[in-house]
């Protein structure tokens, strides 16, 4: 395995492949990282074209409040966004894509237990007339 970091000591690109030279350009195996200005994640990328990437606000005492997940099979898009409230529940809205960028399907999930917290679940499928 190889990676490469920055300055301030964040790794910046994970390459896996063992069989090639080691290094971090646009024909690596790995995942490319950025941070934000605190040294934070703030997205992680996958290679060689596969369309998946996370992306992370925080709030201001460092808490990381929301992840967006994005990740592209075929003509299909799942994007999930989990929402973080006050650390031990989450909250996740989850949405599914065709290329014309029709949704196909959303559904909320719920982890965590926090006292008080109560959420609708549900699962609902759009259907357009073809």
């Amino acid at each position: 395995m190889y990676a490469s970091y920055d300055a301030m000591g964040n790794m910046t690109c994970r390459n896996v492949d063992t069989t090639s030279s080691h290094g971090c350009d646009a024909a690596q195996s790995g995942a490319i990282m950025t941070y934000d200005n605190e040294g934070r994640l703030d997205t992680w990328v996958t290679p060689n074209g596969t369309v998946a990437s996370d992306q992370y606000l925080y709030d201001n005492s460092g808490q990381r409040v929301l992840q967006r997940a994005s990740n592209t099979v075929g003509s299909t898009t799942t994007t999930s966004d989990t929402i973080s409230f006050d650390g031990f529940t989450d909250v996740t809205y989850h949405r599914r894509y065709n290329l014309d960028h029709q949704v196909l399907q959303c559904r909320w999930t719920k982890s965590g237990d926090a006292p008080g917290w109560h959420l609708l679940l549900s699962d609902a499928r759009l259907l357009r007339k073809q």
